[in-house]
Parts: C-alpha cells; structure tokens; sequence
C-alpha cells in the first residue's frame, strides 16, 4: 500500500510540473486514496476543518460563475470549469496527510529539474519552432535524428518551453521549485539520503530550474524571482544559504556572458530602446492592451463581460487587425475586466489571507514560502497567468500547502 501511496503523490507533483491532464488523473487518484485510507482510518489524511481561505475562494468562483451568466445567459458552467485549478488547493489543504504532502513537493521538484535541464537542452540545441507559421529551423546536425526528438528538442521561437505549450507558462512552473531548492534544507528534503548526497542534490536541483528559467527568457519572471531572492535576502540574511545563492548569481552571469539573446531581452525589462525589436514590441502590444482593458472595466465595472470572455482589439496589431486577444496580461486587469471590481475585491481578499497567513507562520516556514508568494505576485503584473490552468493548478496546490503545513505546525513531514 505504501507504494502505491507514494506512486500516487509523487506522480501528482511531478504531473504538476509537466503534465495538466496527468494532473486531473493522479489528483483523482489522491482524492480516491484519501476516501479509501479515510474508510479504514478515521484518523488518516488532512483536516477538514474549515479554512479562512475557503470562503473567499468559493465567492470569486461562484462570483465569476454568475457575472458569465448575467453576461450570456449561459456559459456558466464552463466558467467554473475554467477556475477549477483551485480544487488543487482544497485538495492539499484538505485531503492530503503531511507526509503525502511531502512527496508531492518531492516528486514536483525532481520533474521541474528534469524541466530545467530540457529547457537548456532546447535553449542551446539550435531547433527553432516558429508557431505563427509553424515550420522548423533544424540544423544540418540535427537532419538524420528522429523527427519526435527534434521536435522535443525545439525552442519557441528561441525560448525554452521544455512539455508546456509557451515559455511564460513554463518559467512559471519553475518558478515555486525554483525557492524550494533555494531554501530547504539537507534534512527537510530527505533524512534518509547522506548529508554530501543531498546537499549535491540540491544545488543540481536549484542551477538546472535556474537554467530552465533563463532559458525560458520570460522577462516578468524574472523580475519575480529576483525581487523574491531579495525579500528573502533583506527579511531572513541569517536563514539565507549562501552558497546556493552566490552559485545561482554565478550561473546567471555565465549565461548572461555566453548569450547575447538573454543579455538583449534582460535589456528590455529597464529600456524602452535596447534589446530586440519583438521583445519591445511584446511591451507595447501589453501598454495597447491595458489600455482597451481599461475601457471594458469602465463600461462594465459592475460584472464585466464573464470568465474567458475578454476580447479585446489593438491599433497596429502585428498579428493583423483581425486579431483578438484574450488575455490582458495581467491577473488584476483580467480580474477587473471579467468579473468587474467586485471580483476584483474577492480577489484581493484572498491575497490579503495569503499575506495575513504568511505573517503569522513560524519563520523556519515562512521564510521558505515568501520567495514564491512575491515571485508570482511580480510575474502577475505583466502574465495572466490566473488563467492559464497549469500554473493556476500550481499556484493554488502551493497555498493548500501553506494552509496544511501551518495548520499542524509542521513542515516536510518533521513536526
């Protein structure tokens, strides 16, 4: 039983990191588990008590459900599909035992090192996949290789996105294995692996989502990760590794070295003149889209137009004048313009729980969630990616996780 157990757990982390529709079927697995073990022991699995997180996020579901009814009359079911990334945080803060907890984080951490080490793979193989035209640039090298490994092996357009379908999505998935190797600890990650074992482990770990990262080129994401290694850094020096953090710093400078695509696109986060003419034309493309997002909050500021309703036209669109775009890159944007400001208050309420948790936890925790809350709060302000269910899924299995660690005062297992 306990294999199949840690089948179960550890296969739903790693479907996390790679896989949606594994995702839904090792989440079933866990939610089925958890009923069986539930029936033979009272005592088994997570609290089902309530949680100051429950109630909020039900109101922005059922809120987002109702505002794409009003709209329609109709659709509202596939609205709540659309948000169903957040049973990922009933479940884990739930239904799911501690130790099941941990190897899930386990199983989510070894695929985002895998990931990490695909993404350089594809960042430096030289296959380049254009989706616009959909048609590939293989080197000469690469002519007599099985057509399913070029295609494993291509970037997007000179961007890594190693199983996802796009970059951002991908260097969002990093992102939370990204501070888990960054700040656990030799022991929290598996006393039964030796000392040198694990730490060697861990810093593979840490400079191969590092390199996925920069090979995803996702510029927002980057700011995240920074300005979360900061908050970290500023707020908790004494619990800061050094060494892992100096071999990161060391990792980026040699990639920034050897790769005048990343030095260009880094360019562009702080310049509206250097870097590549596609990367400044994605910042205006956003500016011209928060701006026509701006206009349907003004015109619907009540309900706004529904969940996955958002279609909005840009002067100059690149991609023609017929294009549409969904997205408007931004989760409170895209929360303002598809439920209005109501829904945009339910969304703030939730963050505002979020920080009031964080807060209130015991610093050998807090320390190590803090990183990944501020680096998708950053990444949100220029990806929405709220609704780009992969990372959703992520995102609210990382808060059920805050909630079932802080709630039984343990972390990784060890009370």
């Amino acid at each position: 039983m306990n294999k199949v157990r840690h089948f179960i757990f550890a296969g739903l982390g790693a479907s996390l990191c790679l896989s949606i529709s594994g995702t839904y079927i090792f989440g079933g697995l866990a939610l089925a588990y958890f009923f069986f073990r539930r029936w033979k022991d009272k005592e088994y699995g997570g609290h089902l008590k309530f949680s100051s997180l429950d109630l909020p996020l039900l109101a922005y579901v059922l809120w987002g459900a109702l505002t794409t009814l009003l709209n329609q009359w109709g659709g509202w079911a596939k609205a709540i599909k659309a948000q169903d990334g957040i049973l990922f945080f009933f479940l884990f803060a739930h239904f799911v035992s501690p130790s099941d907890l941990k190897k899930t984080i386990i199983g989510f951490c070894a695929a985002a090192a895998f990931a990490g080490l695909w993404g350089i793979l594809q960042g430096y193989s030289g296959i380049i996949y254009n989706p616009t035209l959909q048609t590939y640039h293989v080197p000469e090298f690469y002519s007599r290789w099985p057509s399913w490994l070029v295609n494993e092996l291509a970037s997007r357009m000179e961007r890594a996105v190693a199983s996802r379908s796009h970059p951002l999505t991908y260097a969002e998935t990093l992102m939370p294995a990204f501070f888990i190797f960054l700040t656990i600890s030799r022991e929290g990650w598996d006393s039964r692996i030796k000392p040198k074992l694990s730490s060697f482990l861990l810093m593979m770990g840490l400079l191969l989502t590092a390199g996925g990262l920069l090979a995803s080129q996702g510029r927002g994401i980057w700011l995240g990760l920074a300005l979360g290694i900061v908050t970290i850094t500023v707020f908790f020096w004494r619990e800061t590794p050094k060494l892992r953090l100096l071999a990161v710093i060391a990792l980026c400078l040699a990639f920034m070295s050897f790769s005048p695509s990343l030095r260009g696109r880094a360019a562009t986060i702080f310049s509206n003149s250097a870097g590549p003419r596609d990367a400044q034309l994605s910042k205006s493309i956003r500016t011209s889209i928060w701006l026509k997002a701006a206009e349907i909050i003004r015109q619907k500021p009540f309900l706004g137009v529904g969940v996955r309703k958002v279609s909005i036209q840009i002067p100059n669109d690149p991609y023609g004048p017929k294009h549409k775009w969904s997205e408007t890159h931004n989760i409170f944007i895209q929360s303002a313009a598809e439920r209005g400001l109501v829904g945009l208050g339910l969304l703030l309420w939730i963050f505002t729980v979020v920080v009031i948790w964080i807060r209130n936890l015991n610093k050998s925790l807090q320390w190590r969630v803090v990183g990944i809350f501020v680096a998708f709060m950053i990444a949100g302000l220029t990806e929405s990616w709220l609704n780009d269910v992969e990372v959703a899924s992520i995102f609210w299995a990382f808060l059920g996780t805050i909630e079932a660690f802080s709630r039984l005062n343990c972390y990784g297992g060890k009370n």
